[in-house]
């Protein structure tokens, strides 16, 4: 029965109750020999896998890419951060740290703690399926403390929420953990590692549940501080328990991918922000301006930028154990600073309509004010005001006012212009230049339009969420009139304008250090100078984007740049810079004639002395290289001529830019022949032997030659007996 299986995990369509990560033998044949055991029973399965013996560990199936749900969860973590980012825009200090401290406890606390899980032991079972409802519920939990998340004020009650949420995150990977431990159970060195990270989480959970009670309403208290100890201890405890036991490994998951993958959608839910503060600012065909299309094309093309610099800096990864996991955790501060550029990117687009719309309406007053200027126009009080008042009114009708103090403030504005006499638009031309500014009524009219303007500027804010009267809202404080108000309310939101240049341009230059960083810790080939100095310049003009933002000190200067749509096409000029620096091709080996590198890939490192060996290493292809000894090594001379140096394709012309000596050119005719000589040795002993069989010892295959012999015999005879070519002969 040469057809008959064994089978041990049989496929089925309907999903497991419970499903072992352990990878099993789908079906093998009983009579192969090389699945015997020793007695020639029962088949040998360590050899396909399976592991029986207690001492032995067991091994675990592998993913290449992340799992579907893994993805699905990935899509639900960035969906909750968008979430949070439109009820909480950053604009303040206080905001800032408070998002820091929301992001450190979703990225680390929640998703990076289950994805390590995921990376190593995910299976798709009815049980992992109700724990993973468990953790988007955890998710679901984050977004509805999101509104009233902060530092900075007493929430006990949103304390005590987000801290039952976690300790139900850590009962549901005690299950996952435990569950782990019960499918590998005879394995005996698998117990203790497995049940420390079962204990792990279940003391985390017991830890939660007791700072939940801690929180007491009417009380300052600064208990949440255990959290962010605790996530940093589970991550480190879980890293090291990792690199200490073989059944927590890393080694071979699909972890690199797992974050690369979020990368990719931090970027893609990047977009999303920035197409969200358009919708804001755009609400009819006129609000489309030049500067604002380019505003817009700015914020998506820096996310473009990045994701180009990002990918083309991780491609064909393979590195040791330990330089995966720091390249791993180092997507921590790169997603925490990419998701404040993406932020400050988008309130960008925003202040900038802003400020826009502040310059248009001011040039009309303006106009307005100089309508005296021309001849047989007669400019009156009521007229003059009756034209601010229609700007004005042309602003709000697109961004209607959110709080009743505009409305007032605007009328008082328009009262103090109306106190200004007939006779005086009529003498203002007579008033020199030089005292223009100086004169009573001229600076009368000056304030009097600075605050409608200001008015007009703070309900903008407060539109797009920028709102500078929260600050006051249930305050005590008592202002003289409305224009006092609006004077303090204007204070803050161009306060807060400062700090959102300030965080947008330091996380962008931390951005661009952070995927230096993960290129050097990824990078594998032998390094140049070039190299060298190409990855240092990377570092400068990230360390330059940081320090630009030294402007805000000088005021003058900063309101200069403010007042143009140029800060955020200054970071798309400087991301295409670096894109364009880190695809330059490697110069001739000219300028790298005797230099020393290093080769980090390979088991040995050696010291390259000629251009030559550069040339190799950078993958530049002229010809053929000169001949050296054989020393084991990948190259000219080696015993596996495949693995070193190419020669050029047929019909190659050796006449390229580079000067070559005649004495190369024979090195080079040397070293092809060398090169074609072990070939043809290597393919000798590649050769199958042949061995004729004595068939004499066989009589059935004998009988069965003798008469293959007198068949091929007849068809013979037929065959050319009737060719008619041999009717000529």
């Amino acid at each position: 029965m040469a057809n008959e299986h064994l089978t041990v995990d049989p496929d089925e369509d309907n999903v497991p109750l419970m499903k072992s990560p352990v990878v099993r033998v789908k079906s093998f044949p009983k009579e192969s020999p090389s699945l015997a055991d020793d007695q020639g029973g029962n088949p040998n399965l360590e050899i396909l896998g399976w592991r029986e013996s207690d001492d032995d560990h067991p091994e675990f199936e592998k993913h290449a890419e992340a799992t579907n749900i893994e993805v699905f969860y990935d899509l639900f973590f960035a969906a909750i951060l968008c979430v949070f980012a439109e009820v909480q825009d950053v604009t303040n200090l206080q905001q800032l740290n408070s998002f820091i401290a929301y992001f450190v406890l979703l990225w680390l606390g929640s998703w990076a703690l289950l994805g390590l899980f995921d990376v190593r032991f995910i299976t798709d079972s009815i049980f992992e399926r109700s724990i993973r409802a468990v953790h988007f519920g955890v998710m679901v939990g984050f977004a509805v403390v999101a509104p009233t998340w902060s530092l900075y004020e007493n929430k006990s009650q949103t304390y005590r929420t987000l801290s039952l949420i976690l300790m139900a995150s850590r009962l549901a990977m005690a299950s996952q953990y435990g569950s782990i431990m019960w499918h590998i159970r005879r394995f005996k060195k698998t117990r203790l590692p497995m049940g420390m990270m079962v204990a792990l989480n279940l003391v985390s959970a017991i830890i939660y549940l007791g700072v939940a009670f801690a929180f007491k309403d009417g009380t300052d208290s600064k208990l949440y501080a255990i959290w962010f100890i605790m996530v940093g201890l589970e991550t480190l405890i879980t890293i090291v328990l990792s690199l200490k036991f073989q059944v927590l490994s890393f080694s071979g998951t699909h972890i690199v991918s797992r974050m690369s993958l979020l990368s990719y959608i931090f970027m893609g839910e990047g977009i999303i922000t920035v197409l969200s503060a358009v919708t804001k600012v755009v609400i009819n065909h006129n609000s489309w301006t030049s500067a604002t299309i380019g505003n817009v094309a700015a914020g998506i093309s820096n996310l473009y930028l990045i994701y180009m610099i990002y990918f083309d800096w991780r491609r064909n990864l393979r590195m040791p154990l330990y330089r995966e996991l720091l390249w791993s955790f180092l997507h921590f501060p790169f997603h925490l600073f990419l998701k404040l550029f993406i932020l400050g990117s988008s309130q960008f687009v925003i202040w900038w309509k802003v400020i826009e719309t502040y310059l248009s309406t001011n040039k009309m007053f303006m106009t307005a004010l100089k309508a005296g200027d021309e001849p047989g126009f007669n400019v009156t009080t009521s007229w003059f005001v009756s034209t601010i008042n229609g700007t004005l009114n042309e602003v709000f009708q697109l961004y209607r006012p959110k709080y009743d103090v505009t409305p007032q403030s605007i009328s008082d504005g328009l009262a103090l212009l109306m106190e200004i006499p007939d006779d005086f638009w009529a003498t203002v031309q007579d008033v020199p230049e030089e005292e223009f500014l100086n004169n009573e009524t001229v600076s009368h009219i000056i304030n009097a339009l600075a605050e409608l303007l200001t008015a007009m500027q703070n309900s903008l804010f407060a539109t797009f969420n920028v709102n500078g009267y929260s600050a006051f809202e249930g305050s005590d404080e008592v202002f003289k009139n409305a224009a006092e108000l609006e004077e303090r309310v204007w204070e803050l939101n161009w306060g807060k304008f400062k700090l959102v240049f300030t965080y947008a341009y330091v996380a962008a230059g931390l951005t661009l250090i952070t995927m230096n960083l993960l290129y050097i810790v990824s990078r594998n080939g032998g390094w140049t100078p070039f190299n060298y100095v190409r990855k240092g310049l990377n570092f400068l003009i990230g360390v330059g984007l940081c320090l630009v933002t030294l402007i805000t000190l000088n005021t003058e200067q900063v309101l200069q740049l403010w007042g143009t749509p140029w800060p955020l096409p200054i970071l798309v000029i400087t991301l295409f810079v670096v894109l364009i620096l880190n695809h330059l091709p490697q110069p001739p080996p000219i300028f790298f004639n005797g230099a020393n590198t290093k080769r980090l890939g390979g088991d040995k490192r050696k010291k390259q002395k000629t251009g030559w060996g550069v040339v190799r290493q950078m993958g530049f292809r002229t010809g053929a290289a000169p001949a050296e000894k054989d020393t084991g090594h990948p190259g000219a001379g080696s015993a596996h001529p495949q693995e070193g140096y190419q020669a050029p394709a047929p019909g190659y012309q050796q006449q390229d830019s580079l000067v070559v000596s005649e004495q190369q050119r024979q090195y080079e005719q040397q070293y092809l022949q060398q090169q074609q000589q072990q070939q043809q040795q290597i393919y000798s002993q590649q050769q199958p032997q042949y061995q004729e069989v004595d068939i004499a010892g066989y009589p059935e295959r004998q009988q069965y030659h003798q008469g293959y012999q007198q068949h091929h015999q007849q068809q013979q005879g037929q065959g050319y007996g009737q060719a008619p070519y041999q009717q000529g002969y």
